[in-house]
């Protein structure tokens, strides 16, 4: 019955990508025939409708930032297309969260298996990888919200004090593509900034906004650290970074929250030490930021461009 219909959604993904082509040449030549405007709207109209009516029917999802990216909530599928619209694979998105998973867990062990699962990793979902990537040619971080294993029995990272306070832990992902090919993952990942230290205002304290799914420059930055500075990477967006605002007493003050100065840098047991940035769970000791870090160029200034991040829900 799944098989069935994933071949009828299939089937229908890409009658509708053609006649999203059919709707653009007829937009085009209704530039030279005004006799054909009329046509040409109705017939958008029509595309348009039919669009959101298959995406009802398979409950299709769009991937904010990722035109060629979708998601199956009803069979748990990640789809990918290509720029005509035109399904290019399918895949499981349990069996991807377990492959990154367990391609963090041997590359944080240092296993003698991690080469090899590496490269069978970036084979198995080399159409995704190359949809994210596209045109660029510096490093590429992809972000993926919920997709972590800290916080769990398994990988406490947290202390225990802190989460009684309300700390986010570090239960999202980061993979790595550097200009080279060679992918790292990381499962110890905290995409929300802190909500046990808070910014007070006007007397109270509220959970930090977090930055929203969505496309951004990396740019290298150096950390400036408590106990030391150190070598980062900030994101860049013009205009600054749209925020999701996630209490009432933020929408008090302010419809709309842009973020400035976000990074990527360590994160700590007590708490993220963040205020709002991203951070990854690299105790003392532990050789994870010098893993993360390895994938950037360590001779380049603070500001110069290093790559894109892509931050996504799937």
């Amino acid at each position: 019955m799944k098989k069935t219909f994933v071949q009828s959604g299939h089937l229908l993904t890409n009658l509708m990508g053609t006649l999203d082509k059919a709707s653009k040449v007829l937009n085009l030549a209704a530039e030279f025939d005004s006799d054909l405007k009329g046509i040409a709207s109705d017939f958008e109209s029509f595309t348009s409708t039919l669009n959101t009516v298959r995406d009802f029917v398979m409950g299709l999802q769009k991937v904010s930032g990722q035109k060629n990216i979708e998601v199956n909530k009803k069979l748990d599928l990640v789809i990918i297309k290509d720029n005509d619209g035109n399904v290019k694979n399918l895949y499981k998105k349990e069996n991807m969260k377990t492959d990154f998973q367990k391609l963090a867990a041997l590359q944080e062990s240092k296993s003698s298996e991690a080469v090899d699962f590496a490269t069978t990793v970036k084979d198995r979902y080399k159409d995704y990888f190359d949809t994210v990537k596209g045109d660029n040619t510096g490093v590429t971080l992809i972000g993926l919200r919920g997709w972590g294993i800290g916080g769990t029995k398994k990988r406490p990272t947290l202390y225990e004090k802190a989460r009684k306070v309300g700390e986010h832990d570090y239960d999202d992902m980061l993979l790595v593509l550097d200009p080279e090919g060679n992918l790292g993952a990381f499962d110890q990942v905290n995409f929300e900034g802190t909500s046990a230290r808070n910014r007070k205002k006007k007397g109270k304290s509220f959970p930090y906004p977090a930055i929203t799914d969505g496309s951004y420059d990396l740019v290298a930055w150096t950390h400036d650290g408590a106990s030391e500075d150190y070598s980062d990477v900030l994101l860049t967006k013009k205009n600054g970074l749209d925020t999701y605002l996630p209490t009432k007493e933020w929408n008090q003050y302010t419809e709309n929250f842009t973020a400035y100065g976000i990074e990527i840098h360590k994160g700590g047991k007590g708490w993220t030490y963040s205020e709002g940035c991203i951070t990854i769970f690299a105790p003392s000791g532990s050789s994870t930021w010098d893993r993360f870090m390895s994938s950037f160029p360590s001779d380049a200034k603070d500001l110069t461009k290093v790559g894109t991040f892509d931050l996504m829900n799937l």
